[in-house]
């Protein structure tokens, strides 16, 4: 019985948990600008100023002048297309940190230009000395970059399933529906649920081939995806009895309750992985990474 119920829950995960790439552009033109309570920002102050994590990042160490030195301000968020930080690692000493690889694709040539720009704008405006040798060349970079980037494909996961009735509900309809259940229209026929703070806990989206609606969770992006998991189901349980409908997989096959509580332990499971990979699930370096 254990191990039929294995095969279930590896079977319902396949089918629910996908990387569609329309979709999550979709849900990356949604994202609001992020309004953080003092206790997230006292966290995530935290956590950008951490050591670099060799697994997931490459630096620029610099000697900062006394007169002139750096701030967060200062460094730009991406050089190139990769998230960027500067750690302070000492009264006069930085750490111009950089991402060896996102959702998007590992470290690119142009990427390396730009930190090497802008590391050079900064010496000769005599904001830093760079010791001997300080930017790494590209080649040395290539493979960390290519193992973080298999290692960021296994880390990956957004959680989808969608909404399925014999007789679509009008547009009209589903909004009153969304709207009583405390979802925000983001667009035509999109909506998402907001923490506290603004910031998307879930997305529904327009699907395809017949059916209604896409629910939506982007594990890495959302702090305790076990709990944004919960009350996505029960927001699509809810809308689906509003709606005449049902919840199925990408199969097409029905979601039951017990399929749905294999899921959450499986989305308990990779938050727990992602955190011991060094990626607290919606932290700075998570969202920076599954962007």
């Amino acid at each position: 019985m254990l191990w039929l119920l294995l095969g279930l829950g590896a079977g319902v995960l396949a089918s629910v948990l996908v990387f569609n790439w329309r979709e999550r552009r979709q849900l990356k033109a949604l994202t609001p600008a992020r309004r953080e309570s003092a206790a997230d920002q006292r966290l995530e102050q935290e956590e950008s100023h951490e050591d670099i994590d060799d697994r997931w990042e490459w630096g620029v160490e610099m000697v900062m002048r006394r007169s002139t030195l750096l701030d967060d301000r200062q460094c730009p968020a991406r050089m190139g297309n990769k998230p960027s930080r500067l750690v302070i690692t000492g009264n006069q000493t930085a750490t111009l940190a950089v991402l060896l690889a996102t959702r998007q694709g590992g470290l690119t040539v142009d990427d390396h230009q730009a930190v090497g720009d802008q590391v050079s704008q900064w010496e000769a405006s005599g904001a830093i000395r760079l010791p001997a040798s300080a930017v790494p060349p590209f080649s040395d970079l290539v493979r960390r970059a290519r193992q973080a980037e298999a290692d960021i494909a296994d880390l990956d996961g957004q959680l989808i399933f969608r909404l399925r009735a014999e007789e679509p509900a009008s547009s009209e309809t589903i909004f009153a529906c969304c709207e009583q259940l405390g979802l925000s229209q983001r667009g035509e026929g999109r909506f998402s649920m907001l923490d506290e703070d603004g910031q998307i806990g879930f997305s529904l989206l327009p699907a395809d081939q017949g059916l209604m609606l896409s629910f939506l969770l982007d594990l890495p992006r959302v702090c305790d995806p076990e709990s944004w998991f919960v009350e996505m189901a029960e927001t699509a349980r809810r809308l689906a009895e509003a709606l005449d409908a049902e919840i199925v997989d990408d199969r097409g096959m029905v979601l039951t309750e017990q399929a749905m509580g294999l899921i959450r332990e499986q989305v308990r499971q990779r938050a727990e992985t992602l955190t011991e990979a060094g990626l607290r699930p919606g932290g700075v370096l998570a969202r920076g990474i599954f962007q």
